[in-house]
């Protein structure tokens, strides 16, 4: 178990509407910064859950490999399917 399992999954992180809201304002504040579209490869480190992957998916339609330390983030976004295009 990683040092930060226990955290990611007793934090705000694992709440799943929390996560939601804060994915969305997240995404919309650097959005028409990031300029991606469907041939750019985006890498997100420390993704925890893989929300922000998705949505950044969702907007940009690019591939996105997500990184993160806890091993139970991970296995969660790959639970939610997050990392398919």
């Amino acid at each position: 178990m990683a040092v930060w399992d226990p955290i990611w999954e007793n934090d705000s992180y694992s709440n799943i509407e929390l996560r939601k809201i804060k994915t969305v304002y997240k995404v919309d504040s650097f959005y028409k910064f990031l300029n991606l579209n469907k041939e750019d490869l985006c890498i997100d480190l420390g993704c925890g859950g893989g929300y922000i992957s998705a949505e950044i998916i969702k907007r940009c339609n690019c591939k996105v490999i997500g990184f993160d330390i806890s091993k139970i983030a991970i296995e969660f976004a790959k639970k939610k399917k997050f990392n398919t295009r």
